[in-house]
């Protein structure tokens, strides 16, 4: 294995599979490893923009706003508010900005 990766082994239920499988078939990806990146780019969006402020959500075509309430984002939101925090959070906007698989609408 290269040395400059590091291999990650989870341990998933057959019903934690299945979801991932059937994730994998609606997106048509190929590999674990693009669901991992894709889901951590989104995930990485995610926690920006909680720890910005701003809430996590989609609008449908009727304009009904559903927002998404994970743990995770709220503790990203509140690490928003500690010092030092800004500098973490430019850091993962810059990584993000450069790397991003995806455009997004303001």
């Amino acid at each position: 294995m290269d040395e400059n990766k590091t291999r990650i082994q989870i341990d998933l239920s057959p019903p934690e599979l299945d979801r991932m499988n059937v994730v994998m078939q609606m997106t048509g990806l190929k590999a674990r490893k693009d669901l991992f990146n894709n889901a951590l780019s989104l995930f990485e969006w995610a926690v920006v923009k909680a720890a910005d402020g701003q809430r996590i959500g989609s609008v449908d075509s009727e304009s009904n706003i559903s927002t998404i309430i994970m743990p995770a984002l709220s503790n990203a939101a509140a690490y928003g508010h500690k010092p030092g925090a800004e500098t973490v959070r430019q850091a993962l906007a810059k990584s993000l900005n450069e790397n991003k698989p995806w455009q997004t609408r303001e």
